[in-house]
């Protein structure tokens, strides 16, 4: 796999935002004119003042079709070639996400994410036979702790860290044609099945009136799953710039680059050969796309803002065998108090 995207792009936005601090002025705290900027989609870029809440609703839809082997497009037949029966034709994610902030402290925040998951998945044999799956439920939980490390200095920067309990099931089971409770692979499933831990920097500042950010992050799997296997570690980075309008409107664009490594273990449910999706060897990837993202808070709606985003990939790699991300969108509400 190649890391050397994800090291350019991080080194380069790192030093860009950098080189802007000496003109910088941050906004901070919610009772000013307005907080600098940032992607709603970038959990722990901002902090609240002691005992303020935040509330917020989000539906994000994600699509996956056709394939990549590497960073290369290929065919149907070729992944029956490659000695596979079965392969997917589409993919699609539907998620609600509900979470809540809370000020602890003038320096820390903390914050609580739970989600719902719907997926579809529409499959063909390489005998022609169409079927489908479906896999539905609860997700992982998310619990975050956010410093804005005001006390040290450091009104630029801030720190997360969030647990993911692993409350989203990792044994889902459809009828296929191979069985009437067959077990399905691992992109279908709901969970990572491990307690993953996600620590996160983030940077910003703004200059002559435009906000500019960025995000490095993590996660690590601790342990492995019920099911035998544990999901790659991730690394990636979000860099963004952005802008108030108007005191109702803001909007921005966010480069995201992400790394994961490949499965480690298997699930002993699943039978590699059959379908592309089951094996193991099929998964990790480098990835990178271009979000933008649109926020709106008009006075009719008495402080509830309406948010949204549209993402395009612009790069995948992949290990192995796999379907290519296509565009997502979200589209959410959120309200301070």
């Amino acid at each position: 796999m190649n890391k050397i995207l994800s090291v350019a792009v991080l080194g380069t936005a790192f030093t860009s935002v950098a080189a802007a601090e000496d003109h910088a002025h941050h906004i901070h705290h919610a009772h000013h004119q307005h907080e600098a900027y940032s992607p709603h989609q970038v959990m722990g870029a901002h902090t609240h003042d002691q005992d303020e809440w935040m509330l917020s609703y989000r539906y994000m839809r994600m699509e996956m079709k056709d394939f990549k082997q590497d960073d290369s497009d290929i065919s149907l037949s070729d992944v029956y070639s490659a000695g596979y029966t079965v392969a997917p034709t589409k993919m699609t994610t539907d998620m609600h996400m509900i979470s809540a902030m809370k000020g602890l402290t003038e320096d820390f925040t903390l914050m609580a994410m739970g989600s719902y998951l719907k997926k579809d998945m529409s499959l063909r044999n390489n005998g022609g036979v169409t079927f489908n799956t479906a896999a539905e439920g609860l997700g992982d939980t998310k619990i975050s702790v956010i410093d804005n490390l005001n006390r040290y200095g450091f009104n630029k920067w801030s720190t997360m860290l969030t647990l993911s309990l692993p409350t989203g099931s990792t044994d889902k089971e459809h009828s296929t044609p191979m069985g009437a409770n067959t077990r399905l692979p691992y992109p279908m499933q709901l969970g990572s099945g491990t307690y993953d831990l996600t620590p996160a920097v983030t940077y910003q500042c703004t200059c002559n009136g435009i906000d500019f950010g960025a995000q490095a992050h993590a996660t690590f799997r601790i342990g492995d799953g019920n099911e035998g296997y544990r999901l790659g570690n991730q690394f990636g980075l979000k860099a963004w710039v952005g802008k108030y309008w108007t005191e109702e409107l803001a909007s921005g664009v966010t480069l995201n680059v992400l790394s994961q490594s490949s499965i480690t273990g298997d699930d002993d449910n699943l039978n590699p050969n059959m379908v592309v999706t089951a094996d193991a060897n099929n998964s990790g990837f480098d990835k990178a796309s271009l979000t933008l993202d649109i926020a709106y808070k008009p006075t009719t709606l008495n402080g509830i803002e309406l948010v949204s985003t549209y993402e395009e990939p612009i790069y995948q790699n992949m290990n192995g065998i796999q379907m290519e991300s296509k565009r997502m969108f979200t589209l959410g509400l959120r309200k301070t108090f």
